[in-house]
């Protein structure tokens, strides 16, 4: 298997789609479909609301092995703004990026994206309508992918919400 990859800075318009999104729209437009690609973000939905937790804002990868003019021609894009690459007297050399690099960056994702949250914990509330409110877990989905949280401060009746994981960080109470 190959151990590099090749880095593409993305547009303001890349930075702008949903990971999942812009890596189909990345592989619409080159002809090998089986192009391997990593964005270092992920993002989480509750209705119409989204978190998109990212851990190297601007860039995706594309594993190595084909022809450097494959690379090049995502430059066509409007999602990619240019290929890393060193220029040497008008020659342009594909930058790699080794594999274990990209599996750190994949590590460092899985561990920002996933939150150990138990009833009773006290968290913060760090995106939506509530964001930087604090309350305590009163009770977790049975997929273990939502909070329901006692809301603290606000003054009205007493305050529930149903929030996915991504939108709360555990505190010290």
């Amino acid at each position: 298997m190959i151990d590099y990859w090749v880095t593409l800075e993305l547009s303001r318009m890349g930075e702008k789609e949903r990971p999942e999104d812009l890596i189909k729209f990345l592989i619409a437009e080159v002809p090998d479909k089986e192009v391997e690609l990593f964005i270092p973000a992920a993002s989480f939905y509750r209705r119409d609301n989204a978190v998109t937790v990212c851990v190297l804002e601007g860039y995706a990868f594309v594993r190595g092995g084909h022809p450097a003019v494959f690379y090049f021609d995502f430059e066509h894009s409007p999602y990619v703004a240019k290929v890393l690459a060193l220029d040497d007297r008008g020659a342009r050399y594909l930058q790699y990026v080794p594999n274990d690099k990209i599996e750190e960056l994949r590590a460092r994702l899985i561990e920002q994206s996933i939150r150990e949250i138990e009833v009773d914990d006290l968290v913060e509330i760090t995106d939506g309508a509530y964001r930087n409110l604090k309350g305590q877990v009163v009770g977790l989905s049975p997929d273990g992918e939502t909070a329901y949280l006692s809301i603290d401060g606000l003054v009205s009746l007493d305050t529930y919400v149903e929030l996915p994981l991504q939108f709360v960080k555990k505190v010290d109470s």
